[in-house]
């Protein structure tokens, strides 16, 4: 099967519709966990102890757990803005905690974040990207970092989704491998969670990977489309923050957790 590197598609690609709109993306996540594992590669400071490893050993089957989940994504033809939309028993959650402290974002008289799902932006001609994290304040913590592009191939293979003309391109990293289907008709690196980087928007992705001892697969597909733009594609605003600091605080916050989880 012939392929192609995505720097020879960057000028190749032809009939392009759209270089702005808005995808949604409906898909699942399926986690299996290795306890033994996770517990070894824990970051330090965010120890488990015997009752929570329990705790988390309960509520995970053999066969692992499938969350279905969604993602909206906001496109330019070099920035694209993505976010998480959070399953719906996990957006209850959210709303129903009042008690400060439950989880490692809350605080304050209201309890949880409201700021709960994932949002990133990247840009591409740049190289950068900014992801809002979620805090125990009124507003996130941002982190930019260097954008890492992934070393896509390009196939032969071609299809239709949504009526839009699609090509297959793989990609295979340590652990991670994934396969997807994009358009070079509407001419955006754009796609699902943190994928992207090809010469057209993804509108299937399925991915396997390990890390920390699970061991994860995700699969997603293009819900709807449309090529007008609602929402500027720009970073999120929030205090910057970087992710070595990021990290130190969810590591005490985690400590907190774990205190009045035992009381």
């Amino acid at each position: 099967m012939r392929s192609l590197p995505v720097f020879f598609l960057l000028f190749a690609t032809t009939s392009v519709h759209a270089q702005e709109g808005m995808i949604r993306y409906a898909g699942t996540q399926t986690v299996k966990m290795d306890l033994d594992a996770l517990m070894a590669n824990m970051p330090g400071g965010m120890d488990l102890d015997s009752s929570m490893v329990e705790m988390i050993a309960a509520q995970m089957p053999e066969e692992g757990v499938t969350i279905s989940m969604g993602w909206d994504v906001w496109f330019s033809e070099k920035t694209v803005l993505t976010k998480m939309v959070l399953p719906d028993f996990m957006q209850g959650m959210v709303d129903a905690v009042d008690t400060p402290g439950i989880t490692p974002f809350t605080g304050g008289a209201s309890g949880v974040s409201s700021n709960m799902s994932q949002t990133t932006y990247y840009d591409y001609e740049n190289g950068s990207s900014v992801q809002a994290f979620p805090s125990f304040m009124a507003e996130p913590y941002v982190v930019t970092s260097e954008l890492q592009p992934m070393d896509w191939s390009v196939t032969d293979q071609d299809s239709s989704i949504l009526g839009y003309s699609v090509q297959r391109a793989t990609v295979g990293v340590d652990t991670l491998t994934a396969q997807a289907w994009f358009t070079p008709e509407l001419a955006s690196p754009a796609g699902p969670m943190t994928f992207g980087g090809l010469p057209g928007v993804i509108l299937h992705l399925t991915a396997e990977f390990e890390s920390r001892g699970a061991s994860m697969r995700l699969e997603f597909s293009a819900d709807s489309i449309s090529t007008e733009l609602d929402t500027p594609v720009i970073p999120p605003a929030g205090t910057p923050i970087t992710r070595e600091n990021y990290q130190a605080i969810i590591e005490q916050r985690f400590k907190m957790m774990r205190q009045q989880m035992q009381q």
